[in-house]
């Protein structure tokens, strides 16, 4: 059984101060604390149109939009 991935749309800031608006890719069922808690050292983002991968090591937050 497959489990639907969905995008959620959260800003990104890293432990250098830059953030960027993006979509993370996550399961339909999970969190954002689920992907940043799991074994991956890279999650796939979308940023203005185009995946690409963001060290979880240099995130500092991710704030969640409420306009989802």
């Amino acid at each position: 059984m497959r489990i639907p991935m969905v995008q959620t749309r959260g800003l990104i800031e890293f432990v250098d101060g830059t953030s960027f608006d993006t979509h993370l890719y996550m399961s339909a069922t999970g969190r954002i604390q689920d992907i940043l808690n799991d074994e991956r050292l890279f999650i796939p983002v979308a940023v203005k149109g185009r995946i690409e991968l963001v060290n979880k090591n240099q995130i500092r937050r991710v704030l969640p939009h409420d306009d989802d």
